[in-house]
């Protein structure tokens, strides 16, 4: 069992950075990965990244997918499903190799069935028999803004990270005791941590500028955001809910405060999520309880590299209390107010409708006697 954890892992590893890569033919690489070139640290302002993301599941379809990001930017798709990779850029295909597409479909077929046997293995090691299980890689590089960078390589099992990479070091970390094992023989791979280490900073780092310099007004664009307030008052709480909500914005990275007298306000942070049309959005929402309503002024304050200056937007009670009570309470007592109305009045005809039912079977019941007697009278009057 030893054995077997040791070569499937390595298989997998090897595989990415011996044939998708070519590090081992590192000029090669770059001819066929994209155009060949070398530019200059200042290709493009800001951070920006180049990852692979790999998963493997036990059950389902597909039972193994995998994607290039730049950025938030696919790159590529593949799945076990479909079978090929899927160009999702064609600033990317342009600036590809003709045969790179080809060569990159082999290398995932040949990566979806080492990572299915990884699944097993680890299903195994992990005392798992049934069950949705799932193995993922992930590793890229990033370039920050001042010229440094950074590399990562590291494997997860059911969302839990087990194995990673540190090249700097060159040591595999394990974090779970059933991996241990790979974990060491794959630390006596000396040759092989150099190949890894040697991706992650120099081949990943130099795709990552040619495919900047190939996708600039993708993505270096610069989409505006939209900002909105909206308010909600929790009556069982009695407090008001104001969430400023920022939408249409890129790049993803914005600032979003609430500040009230030069000082930013704790918030309910919400999690930033995509729209359709590629751009994101984001809500911040602060508590305020009725005491703080008439005392302070609030602003929401977004920073974004679209803006020349941080734009503020102030919040405007929609309704207020001159003697410094609760807009909550006047609500809450409007509410109730109503309410009550509304059961007077479908009390009111509930009582008119019973008292017209009962007229009516009144007057029914007396028309049935009249007919009655009157049967009566003409059955018996031949005598």
């Amino acid at each position: 069992m030893k054995l077997k954890v040791r070569c499937v892992c390595i298989a997998l590893l090897e595989h990415q950075t011996y044939n998708q890569f070519g590090t081992r033919k590192h000029s090669e690489m770059i001819q066929v990965l994209l155009v060949a070139a070398l530019f200059t640290w200042g290709v493009s302002t800001g951070t920006h990244s180049l990852f692979f993301f790999y998963t493997a599941v036990s059950e389902g379809v597909p039972e193994f997918f995998a994607e290039s990001k730049v950025d938030d930017v696919q790159i590529f798709y593949y799945d076990s499903s479909h079978g090929q990779v899927i160009p999702r850029q064609d600033w990317a295909n342009d600036s590809a190799h003709p045969q790179y597409w080809e060569t990159l479909t082999h290398n995932f077929n040949v990566s979806q069935q080492t990572f299915s046997k990884n699944v097993r293995t680890l299903m195994k090691l992990s005392n798992q028999t049934k069950g949705t299980h799932t193995v993922q890689m992930m590793y890229g590089c990033q370039l920050n803004e001042d010229g440094t960078t950074r590399g990562i390589m590291q494997l997860g099992f059911d969302g839990e990270d087990f194995l990673t990479f540190n090249k700097e070091t060159l040591n595999w970390t394990a974090t779970v005791q059933h991996v241990v094992p790979f974990q060491e023989e794959r630390q006596a791979q000396e040759a092989q941590n150099q190949q890894v280490k040697l991706f992650l900073e120099t081949t990943c780092i130099e795709s990552l500028k040619v495919l900047l310099k190939h996708g600039k007004e993708t993505l270096e664009r610069k989409a505006i955001p939209e900002m909105a307030l909206i308010e909600r008052i929790n009556e069982s709480s009695t407090v008001i809910e104001v969430s400023c909500h920022v939408s249409g914005f890129y790049p993803p990275e914005v600032e979003v405060h609430w500040v009230s007298n030069g000082q930013r306000q704790p918030v309910q942070s919400g999690v930033l999520l995509p729209n359709q049309d590629g751009t994101y959005q984001l809500r911040k929402t602060l508590i305020l309880y009725p005491e703080e309503l008439r005392r302070h002024n609030y602003f929401c304050q977004v920073e974004h590299s679209s803006f020349p200056n941080t734009r503020s937007l102030k919040w405007e009670p929609r309704f207020s209390s001159d003697n410094g009570g609760s807009n909550v309470w006047l609500i809450a007592v409007v509410c109730g107010v109503v309410i009550l109305l509304v059961g007077l009045v479908l009390g009111v005809v509930w009582m008119v409708r019973k008292k017209k039912n009962n007229h009516r079977s009144s007057a029914t019941v007396s028309k049935q006697q009249e007919t009655g007697e009157a049967q009566e009278m003409l059955y018996v009057s031949p005598h």
